[in-house]
């Protein structure tokens, strides 16, 4: 059987996060969808069909390839979700899957069904639920929910990080009671655990200083080091390659960002390749304790903080204000009042201008090198296509070219 991830159209409202990446590659709960299929999964082939401009691989069906599963990339990964999936899906017969009547992929059997495979390999994302939907097929609920709102990556990681992490102990030294760390950990004498609340994981290569408070359910990723007195709790997740300093509350850190000095990260989302800068904090909780708006959307929720994409720097001292969403290589300075789109440079509402296409190449080179990556032609066509797909964004908030001074 061969696992095909596709994207939909609900990776426009997971933006700037899917701005950079397939929605199967969301870090949520310490792990992506993608590497959940494949270990859940793993004599299975698992292809993800994304927008173009992020499709390394061009999509290939070998003839021999029958049995066809679609699974919806923007689903949550989930360890007791997909366990029971499995457990549910024993019939070979074709059928769509639904959760609350929204449909989240489906089991085809070309053969059954007739369909060649030159048919598959003209699919799209955009196309694959309408494909899946003409041949009247019978369909299965199923209890596995998907991301329909950037703030849900925070929320969902909530919810599930706890259940992850009972899955993602194996092969983990236990040090105490819920207490579990991987080869060439580098624990300090003086330092304080509390699971009370929930396991803490920290991966193999890591590197835990003096004086540093975790208190669970926590992931802290590969190749990490946490700074002297951080404090890092309540359902944060944290990917492999970061420096990590301050006090991190309920959050999501993706592999290669760094905020590893003083200042508050509550209830919100980094992406990849960001630095925030000593001092930079933000609000998760409004004075007045109503619940927050997200692009003028009720989120139901009191507890919000900020969703910042991929190649984004803050300077010292940076606010940033409740529920706010930043794009992909920005540049902040003082106080962040409102969202902000992609390359944009910010010092405040009436100091905004456009980041230039070469100095944000030039940038993601120079952060490259520095942890032995070397920029890649993809990589750098990658950054181009979304500087031109978010340009409408900058000229609606009225940011332009020009030379930008504080």
């Amino acid at each position: 059987m061969t696992i095909i991830l596709y994207e939909n159209e609900k990776v426009n409202s997971l933006f700037p996060i899917t701005l950079t990446r397939d929605a199967s590659e969301i870090f949520c709960g310490g792990i992506t969808l993608f590497e959940l299929v494949q270990k859940s999964f793993p004599i299975n082939k698992v292809i993800k069909l994304s927008r173009n401009y992020l499709q390394s691989e061009k999509f290939h069906l070998s003839t021999s390839e029958n049995e066809i599963l679609f699974l919806n990339a923007s689903l949550i990964p989930h360890f007791e979700s997909i366990n029971l999936f499995q457990r549910g899906l024993k019939s070979k017969t074709s059928l769509l899957l639904t959760n609350e009547n929204k449909l989240i992929g489906g089991y085809l059997n070309l053969k059954e069904l007739k369909i060649s495979h030159s048919q598959m390999q003209i699919l799209t994302p955009i196309l694959v639920e309408k494909f899946l939907q003409s041949f009247n097929l019978p369909s299965k609920q199923v209890s596995w929910k998907t991301f329909e709102h950037i703030w849900q990556l925070v929320t969902f990681n909530k919810e599930i990080l706890g259940d992850n992490l009972q899955y993602l102990t194996n092969g983990l030294q236990k040090k105490s009671k819920d207490f579990y760390v991987a080869k060439n950990v580098k624990l300090p004498k003086q330092f304080e655990i509390d699971t009370t609340n929930g396991k803490i994981l920290i991966s193999k290569g890591t590197t835990i200083k003096p004086f540093v408070f975790l208190e669970g359910p926590v992931f802290i990723g590969e190749n990490c080091m946490i700074k002297e007195f951080a404090s890092i709790k309540d359902s944060t997740a944290i990917g492999q390659v970061c420096k990590i300093g301050g006090e991190i509350e309920a959050s999501v850190i993706h592999s290669y960002s760094n905020k590893q000095h003083h200042g508050f990260l509550g209830n919100s989302y980094i992406g990849s390749w960001i630095n925030l800068g000593a001092g930079t904090t933000n609000s998760d909780l409004k004075n007045t304790y109503s619940k927050i708006k997200i692009r003028g959307e009720e989120t139901g929720e009191q507890f919000i903080g900020c969703f910042i994409g991929d190649y984004t720097k803050s300077a010292i001292n940076t606010s940033i204000y409740t529920g706010k969403i930043i794009g992909v290589s920005s540049y902040l300075y003082g106080t962040l009042t409102k969202d902000l789109p992609s390359f944009t440079n910010y010092a405040s509402a009436n100091n905004m201008k456009e980041v230039p296409i070469e100095a944000a190449l030039k940038v993601q080179k120079v952060m490259f090198a520095r942890r032995k990556k070397i920029q890649t032609k993809e990589d750098e066509l990658i950054l181009r296509e979304i500087f031109s797909n978010t340009k409408q964004d900058r000229k609606t908030s009225n940011i332009i070219s020009g030379k930008f001074s504080i």
